[in-house]
């Protein structure tokens, strides 16, 4: 029986050797899966944590369920200034963010791998709210100037003063990198590159002149989170949500893992 087998087995080489190879491209694929989709939730999840840093309260639009995602509309950014006004609050920023990519000292090639996470962010001047942490240099005070986080500054070996071409919305860009920072408390953010600019350039890059996609606030010593919270929705209506940073974050990782 073992001989018959055998000699069966042999004089069908290529049949073997073909189910062999599918069954290895097979389990390759699967793997490769879920190596991709827990390196995105793991980038996008410290993302997110960190823009909860820096502020209590995140102002913006509800999320609109499509077919296959979830979306935010963009709202006014001089939105922010209302939300100032409103007893409680020490601050409050308009933010963007939208998809920008670095390309490498080579001048052709993007920086962007399987699985990585290419944003681009607005970052506001003195006293602003915001998850953006300078490290060295400055931040963005106009066009032509760009901020990048200490990960992909370390790993691409780029340093303040340096001039870099920046993927936008349309053809490449020149900047100059004025500032290397961090979002939060993290310099590093693995398989993610941020660059940042200042609120107008952003407003320029990423489509969105006179608008935001968040609103942080910060709200001042001693006041009542909670009594500042529904102060701030009764003031801006109910087309927007006023959730606690950590809530909003937990939110934005929740839509993610569903699509």
């Amino acid at each position: 029986m073992w001989r018959a087998t055998i000699k069966g087995v042999l004089a069908r080489k290529v049949r073997l050797f073909l189910t062999a190879l599918a069954v290895v491209l097979g389990v390759t694929f699967v793997s490769g899966t879920y190596v991709l989709t827990d390196t995105l939730h793991a980038s996008l999840g410290e993302i997110f944590q960190q823009y909860a840093s820096g502020s209590d309260l995140v102002v913006a639009a509800h999320h609109e369920v499509g077919d296959r995602a979830t979306s935010r509309q963009r709202i006014p950014a001089d939105l922010a200034q209302q939300v100032a006004r409103v007893p409680g609050v020490q601050a409050a920023t308009p933010f963007l963010i939208g998809d920008a990519k670095f390309i490498k000292r080579d001048n052709r090639t993007a920086i962007q791998s399987l699985g990585s996470v290419t944003l681009g962010i607005s970052w506001a001047g003195r006293g602003s709210v915001g998850p953006a942490r300078l490290i060295r240099g400055h931040r963005p005070t106009r066009d032509g100037e760009v901020a990048m986080d200490g990960g992909t500054a370390s790993r691409y070996h780029f340093q303040v003063g340096d001039h870099v071409r920046v993927l936008l919305t349309g053809a490449a860009e020149q900047f100059r990198i004025v500032g290397i920072f961090a979002l939060g408390t993290r310099a590093d953010l693995g398989f993610a590159s941020v660059a940042a600019f200042d609120p107008k350039t952003a407003e320029r890059a990423f489509a969105a002149p006179g608008l935001a996609d968040f609103i942080f606030v910060k709200v001042a010593p001693g006041a009542s989170m909670t009594t500042v919270r529904r102060a701030i929705s009764r003031s801006v209506g109910g087309a927007l949500t006023v959730d606690r940073s950590s809530a909003f974050a937990a939110v934005l990782q929740q839509q993610v893992d569903e699509f």
